[in-house]
């Protein structure tokens, strides 16, 4: 049976934004505090997107907090990638520890399309 699920995605397990971070060979993340265009200033881990004027920086509530411009700064597709990413270690992480085992595959349009059984 298929089942079609939404995820909201909160950046809220640090070792799997370093996984995403080595596996899409962006410069480890680092923590810190960095500034936006607006002024504003947040704590956090700070992720470098390559292409980005500004980092993307993830607070403690797991939020991102970045500034690209409509685009302008920082295509948004690389940021779509790596949330998208970080969705899938975390899925699977916690699947593979309930004991099933995890396929995945990037479907069209970039739709991420996963299997999981259990034996």
């Amino acid at each position: 049976m298929s089942k079609t699920t939404t995820i909201k995605t909160s950046f809220t397990d640090e070792e799997a934004i370093k996984e995403v971070c080595k596996s899409m060979g962006l410069p480890a993340s680092v923590k810190g505090t960095a500034g936006l265009y607006d002024r504003s200033t947040h704590t956090g881990t700070i992720i470098k997107l390559p292409g980005w004027i500004y980092p993307v920086i993830i607070t403690k509530d797991g939020k991102a907090h970045f500034d690209n411009y409509n685009g302008h700064w920082g295509d948004q597709k690389v940021l779509d990638q790596f949330r998208q990413t970080y969705s899938k270690v975390r899925v699977m992480k916690e699947f593979k520890k309930a004991g099933y085992t995890v396929q995945s595959q990037t479907a069209k349009a970039g739709k991420l399309v996963m299997n999981f059984a259990k034996y």
